[in-house]
């Protein structure tokens, strides 16, 4: 909300929500665009998902480890949404080839001490 609010805030931010309001369809069906959380996609799939870089600092040395592992599961879930096109900026692929690698380096220390 804040990085909308600085992006728009030389614009009238009333008539833009009443335009956005007056784009709104009841069933989404009729919507050509669905704007979701990752909480809310849980169950659902499009055949196109675009993830913004909204997530927190899953690298942030002061996450307590419940969250980070909380935010890397919602990561997962809002890209497992996309059935043929899934789009990411660079921050969420930096974040996404990061995980990747910590699992990777994580299973093959398991697989040598078991």
């Amino acid at each position: 909300s804040v990085r909308i609010l600085e992006t728009y805030a030389a614009e009238d931010i009333p008539a833009m929500i009443d335009h956005l309001k007056s784009l709104t369809v009841e069933e989404e069906m009729e919507a050509s665009i669905t704007v979701t959380t990752a909480h809310r996609s849980k169950g659902l799939e499009w055949d196109t998902v675009q993830l913004t870089d909204d997530y927190p600092d899953i690298f942030d040395p002061d996450m307590e480890p419940e969250a980070r592992e909380d935010e890397i599961n919602l990561l997962y879930v809002g890209s497992s949404r996309a059935m043929r096109v899934l789009i990411i900026n660079a921050i969420i692929e930096i974040i996404l080839n990061q995980v990747a690698q910590r699992r990777r380096a994580r299973a093959k220390i398991e697989m040598v001490t078991a």
